[in-house]
């Protein structure tokens, strides 16, 4: 809100092309950190956040349920809230891995 305000949009990369997403995201990553500005990301794509972002809002229903680093938000008992299910993850490699137990 100070100085010249800027706005970028990236169009939605789909799921299928999570090579391409994922470039997406860490361009927008480096596009912000080398300007020294904020950038908001909203996706329901969860492999893209660990690269992407510093800062996660997870919402259910308009509410806000949890906000922290990827490490805080991306965990089982957060997820498990947000999605009315039973999540897993797991890390590996500095990525989260995400998926649903039966």
């Amino acid at each position: 809100l100070l100085g010249r305000r800027r706005r970028h949009l990236v169009q939605g990369v789909h799921a299928h092309h999570a090579r391409r997403a994922r470039r997406v995201a860490r361009a927008l990553r480096r596009h912000s950190t080398e300007r020294g500005i904020a950038a908001l990301m909203i996706t329901h794509d969860l492999t893209l956040l660990d690269s992407a972002v510093d800062l996660i809002f997870a919402m259910k229903w308009g509410r806000m349920i949890s906000i922290g680093s990827p490490e805080v938000v991306l965990a089982d008992n957060v997820l498990s809230d947000v999605y009315d299910a039973r999540i897993r993850t797991e890390r590996r490699r500095g990525r989260a891995f995400v998926w649903s137990e039966l």
